[in-house]
C-alpha cells in the first residue's frame, strides 16, 4: 500500500495510530487487528474502489508522477511502480500496455491482452508488480487447496443463511452448481468452465432467468471467497450473463 494511503487514513482516523515526540509511529499488534476487521477492504484494486469511495481521477491525484500528473494530453501514465501507456497496432488499432522493471531490474513492457480500460489495465500492473516482488523476496502466497464443493457449504452455513431470508433459494441454486463444479478446486473453475455450465443449463431446458440465478450465485460465492482470502479472483466476473426476453404487458 503506497504511503500517502496510509497517511490519508490516519488523517482521517480510519487507521490506528501513535503520536511520538511529534513522529507517526504504529503499534503491530493493534495493526493486525486492523488488518484482520479489514480484510475483505485491504482484499484488492477492484475491492478498493467502491468501500472507499475512491475514483480513478482521486488515485490518479494520489500516485501519478511527473508529466503524466500535470497533463491530460499524454498517453502515458507514470504511478512510480510503473506505468501505463497506449499503443497503436499496425491496424491502427489503440491497446492498453504496462511498463515495469522485474526482479533483476529488467525492463518489461508487454500490451495487456484484454484490458478494455485503464483501471482494468492498472489491476494487471499491480499483479505485475506484486509477483515481481514475491520473486525478488521469495514470498510463496500460495493459498489453501478448496474444493468448490467445500466453498459452496461455506458459503451456504456461513453466508447466506446468516445474511439472506431467501436462502433457500441460494442452496437450490447451488446443489445444480456442485454438480456440475463439485470436484474442482475453485482455482480451477474458469470463464471457460462456465461457459460450459452455461450451455450444459440451456440443454437442459432450463429459462435464461434461472440460469443466470444460478451464475449470481455462484459469482456471490466468489466474492465471499475473495472476502475470505480462500481466492484470488473471481471467475464469473468476465462471464456474460444470458439475454432474457421483454416481460409481457399485461392487460387488464
Amino acid at each position: 500500500m503506497h504511503p500517502k494511503t496510509i497517511y490519508k487514513w490516519k488523517d482521517v482516523g480510519k487507521i490506528p495510530y501513535l503520536n511520538i515526540n511529534g513522529l507517526i509511529r504504529f503499534k503491530k499488534d493493534e495493526i493486525e487487528k486492523f488488518k484482520d476487521k479489514n480484510r475483505d477492504r485491504l482484499s484488492g484494486f477492484a475491492e478498493f474502489f467502491p468501500k472507499f469511495d475512491l475514483s480513478l481521477e482521486k488515485y490518479d491525484k494520489m500516485l501519478l508522477k511527473g508529466r503524466s500528473a500535470l497533463s491530460k494530453k499524454l498517453k502515458r501514465w507514470n504511478y512510480g511502480i510503473g506505468s501505463i501507456y497506449l499503443r497503436k497496432t499496425k491496424g491502427g488499432k489503440e491497446r492498453l500496455c504496462i511498463d515495469y522493471r522485474d526482479e533483476n531490474g529488467e525492463r518489461i513492457r508487454k500490451v495487456v491482452p484484454h484490458a478494455q480500460s485503464r483501471e482494468e489495465a492498472l489491476l494487471e500492473l499491480q499483479s505485475a508488480i506484486r509477483k515481481t516482488f514475491d520473486k525478488k523476496h521469495k514470498i510463496s502466497r500460495e493459498k489453501k487447496k478448496v474444493k468448490f464443493d467445500e466453498l459452496a457449504n461455506e458459503y451456504l452455513e456461513n453466508y447466506a443463511k446468516v445474511n439472506n431470508l431467501a436462502w433457500k433459494r441460494d442452496e437450490s441454486c447451488l446443489k445444480n452448481l456442485c454438480r456440475f463444479f463439485g470436484s474442482c478446486g475453485i482455482q480451477d473453475v474458469s470463464p471457460y468452465l462456465i461457459e460450459k455450465y452455461k450451455s450444459k443449463r440451456q440443454r437442459d431446458g432450463l429459462k435464461p432467468a434461472s440460469i443466470n440465478r444460478e451464475l449470481s450465485v455462484l459469482k456471490r460465492a466468489f466474492n465471499i471467497a475473495i472476502n475470505w482470502d480462500m481466492s484470488d479472483e473471481n471467475p464469473v466476473r468476465t462471464v456474460k450473463f444470458l439475454r432474457q426476453p421483454e416481460p409481457r404487458e399485461r392487460i387488464t
